[in-house]
């Protein structure tokens, strides 16, 4: 029988939602992945942030009748001349401002720097070498949002000149 067969011990991070089994051709009906329940079909999104002020911050919010499930994403802070240390942060919220997951912080950012973290299901510090970032982190099997539950993205520190932008990809399912 053809196909992928994920190895012994179980799924492949390369291929979320397959089956809990060596190999297809054992005859026995394989498990798959349960958050192919929560999330049978939908739409892949990317939520973005240009390079806007970073005093703005950002806040995305799935709204009334869908649910998101954030499965990666890179967040970049730039900072001005101004003398302090800064720190990106990204976090989920309930719809009134109360902590869901605690906030992750990317790396200190000083005066006229770059930095950017990043995070999905199963970040190491390889995929944070290879992308050049500063910090990064894993969310595990994604985060799961809906309504108004909301991802927010802030700095400390923040001065008049620091930029922030950022690309999140969510998926997207009515509820």
């Amino acid at each position: 029988m053809g196909g992928y067969s994920p190895p012994l011990g179980g799924w492949s991070p390369e291929f979320p939602g397959t089956p809990f089994s060596g190999s297809f051709d054992s005859g026995v009906k394989p498990f798959v992945f349960p958050v192919t329940f929560t999330f049978p079909a939908g739409t892949l999104r990317t939520l973005w942030v240009p390079g806007q002020l970073a005093s703005l911050g950002a806040r995305f919010s799935p709204g009334p009748g869908f649910r998101w499930r954030v499965l990666m994403g890179r967040v970049a802070l730039t900072t001005d001349a101004n003398i302090a240390n800064r720190y990106s942060r990204i976090g989920l919220c309930d719809s009134g401002g109360d902590a869901i997951c605690p906030q992750a912080y990317g790396a200190v950012t000083p005066a006229s720097t770059t930095n950017a973290f990043s995070f999905h299901e199963h970040w190491s510090t390889q995929t944070a070498t290879m992308n050049a970032d500063a910090a990064g982190f894993a969310i595990g099997q994604g985060w799961i949002i809906e309504g108004t539950d909301y991802i927010q993205l802030a700095v400390s520190s923040v001065q008049v000149g620091d930029t922030l932008s950022a690309k999140i990809r969510v998926l997207e399912v009515r509820v």
